[in-house]
C-alpha cells in the first residue's frame, strides 16, 4: 500500500521512488528562474536552509546559470541529511566566515538567557558568507536556520540584529541576512482553525495568530533593520496534517506562519519582493496555498528581494 502511495504521489513517480527528482527541483527554482529573467543584469545571492547533500543537485543549479556553496562545517562534521547554503552567481567567489562571529554570538543568546539546546542547534545551522567580485567585497550574507526561539521572539530579533552588526566589517560590503526562523502562529483563539485560516485575507495569516511575529518584526525596526515580506503576517508556511502522517489523532491540525524573511538595513532600497511558490488566488482562497502541492512542492514558500 505504501509503494502505491508513492507511486501517484506528485513528489514521485512510478520509474524512480528514491532520490531528489529533478523536476521537482526545476519548480522550486522557477520564481528565482522568473526574476532573474526581470532583471538580467541583477547579481543571484539566494540563502537556503536545506539544501541538498547530492552532488547532482548541482548540475540543476547550474541549469540555472548558477553556483552552489554548503557550510563546509555541515558538510564534514554532522549528519544532517541536508544543509545550509547559497545559489550564486558564477563570477562571485565566496568564503565561510562564520566562525568569526560564532563566539560572540553565542555569548549574547546566553546572555539573553536562550535554552542551549535552541543555541546550539541555532548555531551549528547558521552561516555566514562574504562574496567578494574581481577580489572587491561585493556584500555578507548571513543564512539562518533557527530552532524556534518560542515566545522569545525579543531575544530571537537581538540574536539577528547582532548577528547582522558582528558581520559588518571593512572586507563585508553590504549585509543583508535570510532565514527560516521557525516563528509559529498561534490559532488558539479560533475555535475553528481551517475556517480562520479560509477567511483571513489571502496569503495573509488570521488577525488574531501574528502576534508573535508582529513583535519580532517591531523588535527589529527598533534595530534599524527592514523585515521582507511586509505585512507581518505574511503567510510562508501554511500545512494540514493528514491521517497519513502518523499521528492520526492530530489529523486536520492546522500550521500557518510567517517563519521565512529577507532582513535588510533600514533605507536599502528595495525595489521588489517575491513570495516565490505562492499561486494566485482563486475560489479555494488561502487554502488553494495549502503546502506541498503540484504547483509548489515545498512547505515553504520562497522569499526574495530585489535590491536596487
Amino acid at each position: 500500500h505504501l509503494a502505491t502511495l508513492a507511486r501517484v504521489s506528485y513528489m514521485n513517480n512510478a520509474e524512480d521512488l528514491l532520490g531528489a527528482k529533478p523536476d521537482i527541483l526545476s519548480d522550486l527554482l522557477a520564481p528565482l528562474k522568473r526574476l532573474v529573467g526581470q532583471h538580467p543584469e541583477a547579481t543571484v545571492i539566494v540563502g537556503g536552509q536545506e539544501v541538498p547533500k547530492e552532488p547532482s543537485f548541482d548540475s540543476v543549479v547550474a541549469g540555472a546559470g548558477l553556483s552552489v556553496f554548503r557550510k563546509p562545517a555541515q558538510m564534514a562534521g554532522y549528519k544532517d541529511s541536508t544543509v545550509t547554503g547559497f545559489f550564486y552567481s558564477k563570477d562571485l567567489r565566496v568564503v565561510d566566515a562564520t566562525e568569526r562571529i560564532q563566539k560572540d554570538l553565542e555569548a549574547k543568546l546566553a546572555e539573553l538567557k536562550v535554552k542551549d539546546d535552541v543555541i546550539q542547534t541555532t548555531l551549528r545551522k547558521m552561516l555566514v558568507a562574504e562574496f567578494k567580485r574581481g577580489g572587491e567585497p561585493y556584500a555578507t550574507v548571513v543564512v539562518f536556520h533557527c530552532k524556534s526561539f518560542k515566545k522569545q521572539v525579543a531575544a530571537q530579533a537581538a540574536f539577528v540584529a547582532t548577528a547582522m552588526a558582528l558581520a559588518k566589517s571593512s572586507d563585508s560590503g553590504p549585509v543583508y541576512a535570510v532565514g527560516d526562523m521557525n516563528i509559529d502562529g498561534a490559532l488558539d483563539a479560533y475555535q475553528n482553525k481551517r475556517e480562520a485560516v479560509e477567511q483571513a485575507a489571502f496569503g495573509m495569516m488570521p488577525a488574531q495568530s501574528g502576534e508573535l511575529v508582529e513583535t519580532f518584526t517591531k523588535e527589529l525596526a527598533g534595530q534599524q533593520i527592514q523585515s521582507y515580506p511586509e505585512p507581518a503576517r505574511t503567510l510562508t508556511t501554511l500545512k494540514v496534517r493528514t491521517a497519513l502522517q502518523g499521528q492520526p489523532g492530530k489529523a486536520d491540525e492546522v500550521t500557518v506562519a510567517h517563519k521565512d524573511f529577507v532582513f535588510v538595513p533600514t533605507g536599502t532600497k528595495v525595489g521588489e519582493v517575491v513570495v516565490g511558490g505562492r499561486a494566485e488566488e482563486g475560489a479555494a482562497g488561502n487554502l488553494g496555498l495549502l503546502q506541498p502541492s503540484r504547483f509548489w512542492p515545498s512547505d515553504h514558500f520562497a522569499i526574495m528581494a530585489f535590491v536596487e
